[in-house]
């Protein structure tokens, strides 16, 4: 083969692979250690049974409560601390509130506290 007809299939192969990852290259992910769904719930001093369902995913939520409440809306960790808290902004009601919660995240990465309320990562 001459050397043009070389770099004629290595150009080749570099666009091929180009065009096969554009795709992953492209698409912007913001998975981090809440990405997932989290349960937790259980039984106040007055015998109600309560639990809050959180889907984390790329930036979005959502919340189920055992009540009829429910949210969904973005969320974005705003800021970190060397004990593995952080503290994460969510913006829902259609734009119209922001609230930030604490969480704390322990050696168990499918354990977090929200807020002083235990949350299991369900598989």
């Amino acid at each position: 083969m001459k050397t043009h007809h070389w770099v004629i299939l290595i150009l080749a192969v570099i666009l091929i692979s180009v065009l096969a990852l554009w795709p992953e290259l492209t698409v912007e992910k913001t998975n981090d250690e809440l990405t997932g769904t989290w349960r937790g719930g259980g039984v106040n001093a007055e015998g109600f049974e309560w639990f809050m369902l959180y889907d984390f995913d790329n930036g979005k939520y959502t919340l189920e409560t055992g009540t009829n409440y429910s949210e969904n809306g973005t969320y974005r960790i705003k800021e970190r601390f060397e004990d593995g808290s952080i503290i994460v902004e969510k913006t829902f009601d259609e734009g119209k509130k922001v609230y930030e919660m604490a969480i704390v995240i322990g050696d168990d990465p499918d354990i977090i506290t929200l807020e002083g309320v235990r949350l299991d990562r369900q598989k």
